[in-house]
């Protein structure tokens, strides 16, 4: 029997070598290009496949919002790259905002909550100021509202600002009053939102009842969080996130209905005109006499005032228009005596200013439970004395 010969080689023993060599490196190149290619991402089953049409091939895409993109190609791998191009941007497009509730903080989310439904609301002022103490406790800069040319507003980021004189006191005793609720808001702060539970924003507002703060400062806090909470949920695909606020009870403020004795009105008085701001002194007289709110005050202009019919224009109202409210001769007397601003403000002073100088008008009334915002409550008073019905008021 004979045996097929071995296919003769005329090569010698080092050819053989090297050519298997050669060979080895190609093989090894080849397969390290394409190792190293970009990897396409998979296409789940049932996923969209390019098909032939015409002389090429044809690929379709719909989107989430139901709209169904079209492309053709001269080959199957051009619309295969491209179906997979499309599953990418579709999933970066619905990643979630912050990169979820395990990557962002409290502060995060307020922060990005300031700037797109904060700066839309009518009295974004206090909200703001609510938001920017977590900011602050995050290290992250704080927010002020600016108004554009146009007429609406748009939020800047602060630097450090210089404490002005005669505050710093102030600022320290406040904060050393309610030190547990700075702790409580800078812990919540820097916590990842994923790690905020239920327990978490009853010990918060246990914590501001303790320091003394007010039923209606807790609910405003609570409900700032619960709302920017509810907005990841439904607008920032946070799919799988249980907002920690939902079941929290929260508190009934308590009317306030503010009566001075006529030593109470003699003391409050007197420590008005000890008040070296003589805007601040007005203010009062005007937050009295016209029952209108801090925020709409400090928002007056000049050409709000208008001294011949003795008429004030408040533009910047809660209910969205403006008010006429008479000018009570008290009034009349005080804005007639303050100096004119650049500005064109009636009243050219900071929020935090007016608490500034309320503090210290209550501790010089001793009237410990007197707040600025009590000032319209006591202007109706007045008026309710003096006959006015509630239509009236």
């Amino acid at each position: 029997m004979q045996y097929p010969q071995k296919p003769h080689s005329s090569a010698q023993p080092g050819q053989l070598a090297a050519i298997v060599d050669s060979a080895s490196v190609t093989a090894h190149t080849a397969c390290s290009a394409a190792h190293d290619q970009p990897k396409r991402p998979r296409a789940r089953r049932g996923a969209p496949r390019p098909f032939k049409y015409r002389n090429g091939w044809r690929a379709q895409f719909t989107t989430t919002d139901g709209q169904r993109v079209t492309r053709d190609f001269k080959s199957a791998r051009e619309a295969d790259d491209w179906l997979a191009e499309m599953r990418v941007a579709a999933k970066h497009v619905h990643a979630p905002k912050l990169g979820g509730p395990t990557q962002a903080r409290l502060a995060d989310v307020l922060e990005h909550y300031a700037r797109t439904k904060t700066v839309m609301k009518k009295g974004f002022e206090q909200e703001l100021g609510r938001i920017n103490q977590y900011l602050d406790a995050a290290d992250l800069p704080t927010l002020r509202g600016e108004r554009t040319p146009d007429g609406k507003f748009h939020l800047r980021e602060e630097g450090l600002r210089a404490t002005p004189d005669g505050w710093q006191a102030w600022l320290d005793s406040r904060r050393a009053a309610r030190s547990a609720t700075s702790a409580a808001r800078a812990a919540l702060a820097v916590k990842p939102t994923s790690r905020i539970g239920r327990a978490d924003i009853e010990c918060l507002m246990q914590t501001m009842d303790s320091d003394g703060l007010s039923a209606s400062t807790i609910q405003k806090e609570i409900a700032l969080i619960k709302s920017a909470f509810n907005t990841a949920v439904e607008s920032w695909n946070w799919l799988d996130f249980k907002n920690p606020c939902l079941g929290v009870r929260l508190g009934k403020s308590n009317e306030r209905f503010v009566l001075l004795s006529q030593d109470e009105w003699a003391r409050l008085n007197a420590a008005v005109a000890q008040c070296d701001n003589p805007y601040f002194r007005a203010l009062v007289e005007a937050a009295i006499f016209t029952t209108a709110r801090k925020s709409s005050l400090l928002k007056l202009r000049w050409e709000d005032i208008s001294f011949e019919d003795r008429v004030v224009q408040l533009r910047d109202t809660k209910s969205g228009h403006p008010v006429y409210v008479p000018m009570h001769p008290r009034v009349l007397e005080a804005l007639q005596t303050l100096p004119r601003e650049k500005s064109g403000k009636v009243f050219p002073m900071s929020d935090n200013a007016v608490d500034c100088a309320s503090e210290s008008v209550r501790e010089k009334a001793s009237l410990p439970k007197m707040w600025f915002a009590d000032l319209r409550h006591v202007g109706a008073t007045y008026y309710a004395r003096g006959g006015m019905n509630a239509a009236g008021l």
